[in-house]
């Protein structure tokens, strides 16, 4: 198991093993300025915050409590690391559609079908 398990990674072009990515992800997710506009992003638009959330004085608060010194990014970065998101992923879900075709028409007309399996006109 653990042989087909290094095969694959080596095959996906994977440097480390799972074992060592479990032992990183106990201890925790390195710091980057990166990171933290990669998360403040993603909390941005999975949870419909605004982007000055990051002026918010208890959210510097707890940057401040938890990394001493680092200075969270300004709303206007925070907007444009969303849009980028949005960008790449539209990207992303426009090539998962057109390697599967088939699947997506698939889906497609299913939702134009009734219950009793006849086409719906729109």
């Amino acid at each position: 198991l653990i042989n087909g398990i290094r095969s694959c990674d080596k095959r996906r072009g994977e440097t480390s093993t799972w074992t060592e990515k479990k032992a990183s992800k106990e201890r925790g997710l390195p710091y980057s300025e990166a990171n933290h506009r990669a998360v403040v992003a993603l909390r941005c638009a999975e949870n419909q915050r605004p982007y000055n959330m990051v002026e918010d004085r208890l959210y510097k608060v707890e940057v401040e409590m938890l990394r001493p010194g680092t200075t969270p990014p300004k709303p206007a970065t925070v907007s444009r690391d969303v849009q980028r998101l949005f960008i790449d992923m539209a990207v992303l879900v426009a090539q998962y559609f057109m390697v599967r075709p088939f699947l997506s028409i698939f889906k497609i007309s299913s939702f134009l079908t009734s219950d009793c399996g006849h086409p719906v006109f729109i």
